[in-house]
């Protein structure tokens, strides 16, 4: 229970983040409300959400619910919500605010390009052509200015891209290129759903149509990592690779790649090689054997023919394992994971993996989120921090971030493709420092003071209402319910895994430490008693000590007997 481990006259204020997280599984005793003057909850993860996701979420997500509403009555006297895309937990109790402010990289590199951008404005020479006439600072496109961060999920908006992909390239003919940073499990489907499954396999399934001393030239140069780089597309390359293969690189008009591996002279010899090996070796081994027969007994010989055996049988077992494998691996089935894959044409994006958001810093201009299942997306606050173009739905979760002049959002597809159009061709605005204050920490701890405050209006509907009765209650019955073994039965049903057992813990372990004080106290005694034994037998030898003269005199002590004037008498 960490509030037992509180001193009293520390325990003024509380802020809880997550309270119906912390509180589901709570330990047994005085809640927060009554160690605390004041406690807050910030609740920032959607868990109804997540709980609606998973198979079970047709009961698990009411149950969810209704427990989070009433973990954050029973332990808070407030609560902020960063969105409205939360529950309602406790109306008379709830205020939304943005409470979480962005690293001072990002809005280093907002005024850097706000400096950048309002020098370079201040040094162009207007002339009269359509540029100066819209009143906008017009640029060529680049290549990839768009790009977007984030675990790679199916669930962070990633589909509904696919979606905007092919209703741009509608309306302008093409598909706009995007970097796709980040990692997560569904990686590989994602990336063969953008790129299409046959550009994906192409390359596998050339290889898989090779030979099978084909297939392992192809592989051992693959281990070598040697990296080929076409240098002219006037006709064909070829080079020799390790004296493995040729490697034959072509261009047709379509500028279409086609990689062709042949084999060598030699590649008739090593089949031979490799599909008769074991048979040399097997003959080999058994005419050494009948030319060392004679000189052992039939003993010797029959444990090293047993021996042999054995291991002519792992050869051949290993031998078949190879086989089975090289004929099975044309069979493959790899079967598509999402009716993306099927495209023809390929989007041109890329998966460059893992990185911080900070290090992405002057290549882009326009970050895009259509994600509509965060609280408060943490990239789209950094990204407007670092001065670029947010295009981004029109959401309760991005409801902080439209105040912003650089974010665009969109109602339809038909917005966010007019809204990408004019973000390419145009540069962000740079950031006032009134703006930029927004997502300093310093402004978010401005905002939860606030944000936490209760006014004497709220402090009175709450008594009129006598919600605080209701929400005593809630925490008296949620700690009797986890008091004894009923509470470790009722956190096991419900899924409390490792903690379930906190009770029969807290008793083991009290058992314990009562059993190591008995200990000590019964090594105290002991240990007394031997010192008083080597006080009274101090001078005489541990032989005489341990006579049986010694315990019978020992023993007549104990009985009451004394010595009176030189002669031994019982005290009766």
């Amino acid at each position: 229970d960490i509030c037992s481990l509180i001193p009293n006259e520390e325990a003024d204020v509380c802020i809880l983040e997550e309270p119906e997280h912390l509180n589901w599984y709570r330990a047994p005793g005085d809640g927060w409300t009554k160690k605390f003057n004041y406690v807050i909850g910030i609740v920032h993860t959607n868990y109804k959400e997540y709980a609606s996701a998973h198979y079970s979420g047709l009961w698990t997500a009411p149950a969810i619910s209704v427990m989070s509403s009433a973990m954050i009555r029973a332990y808070c006297h407030k609560v902020i919500k960063l969105s409205d895309v939360l529950q309602t937990f406790a109306p008379e109790k709830e205020n939304t605010s943005n409470v979480h402010g962005v690293r001072s990289e990002f809005l280093r590199e907002g005024e850097r390009r706000a400096i950048e951008t309002i020098s370079t404005r201040n040094d162009t020479i207007t002339l009269p052509d359509r540029n100066s006439i819209s009143g906008t600072n017009q640029t060529n496109e680049p290549p990839t200015s768009t790009y977007f961060i984030g675990k790679i999920l199916w669930a962070k908006g990633l589909d509904k891209l696919l979606e905007l992909e092919s209703f741009y390239r509608q309306c302008t003919g093409d598909y706009f290129p995007i970097d796709i940073y980040g990692n997560g499990p569904e990686l590989k489907e994602i990336t063969r759903a953008y790129h299409g499954r046959k550009s994906g396999t192409r390359l596998q399934n050339r290889t898989r149509k090779m030979g099978r001393s084909q297939r392992k030239r192809y592989r051992r140069y693959r281990e070598q990592k040697i990296h080929i780089t076409t240098t002219s597309q006037d006709g064909p390359i070829t080079t020799m690779v390790s004296d493995v293969c040729d490697i034959e690189i072509s261009t047709n008009q379509d500028a279409s790649r086609q990689l062709v591996i042949e084999e060598v002279e030699e590649d008739e010899s090593d089949d031979a090689e490799e599909d008769d090996q074991y048979d040399d070796s097997s003959d080999s081994s058994d005419s050494s054997d009948d030319d060392e027969s004679n000189e052992f007994d039939e003993s010797a010989f029959s444990d090293e023919e047993e021996v042999e055996q054995k291991s002519t049988k792992r050869r051949r077992l290993q031998q078949l394992k190879q086989t089975l494998k090289s004929k099975t691996q044309s069979l493959e089935f790899d079967l598509p994971k999402s009716r993306y894959e099927w495209r023809r044409t390929p989007i041109p994006a890329k998966f460059p993996g893992r990185v911080d958001h900070s290090l992405l810093k002057g290549e882009y201009k326009v970050f895009i989120n259509p994600s509509v299942t965060e609280v408060l997306c943490t990239t789209t606050a950094e990204a407007l921090a670092m001065g670029k173009f947010v295009i981004v739905p029109v959401h309760p979760s991005n409801t902080f971030f439209l105040k912003f002049p650089n974010c665009l959002a969109y109602r339809n597809k038909l917005e966010f493709a007019a809204n990408l159009k004019w973000a390419l061709r145009n540069e962000p605005e740079p950031l006032t420092p009134e703006l930029a204050r927004e997502f300093t920490w310093e402004a978010a701890t401005e905002r939860f003071v606030a944000a936490s405050a209760i006014t004497r209006r709220e402090a009175r509907e709450r008594e009129e209402l006598g919600m605080s009765k209701v929400d005593e209650r809630i925490a008296w019955f949620h700690r009797e319910l986890g008091k004894g073994t009923r509470g470790d039965t009722i956190r096991k049903v419900l899924g409390g895994g490792p903690i379930s057992n906190q009770v029969g813990w807290q008793n083991a372990r009290e058992a314990e430490e009562q059993l190591n004080f008995d200990g000590e106290d019964q090594d105290d005694e002991d240990e007394d008693d031997h010192d008083r034994e080597d006080a009274d037998d101090e001078g005489l030898s541990g032989k005489f000590r341990r006579s049986t003269l010694v315990a019978a005199i020992r023993s007549t002590f104990a009985n009451g007997a004394v010595p009176i004037s030189g002669t031994w008498m019982d005290k009766s």
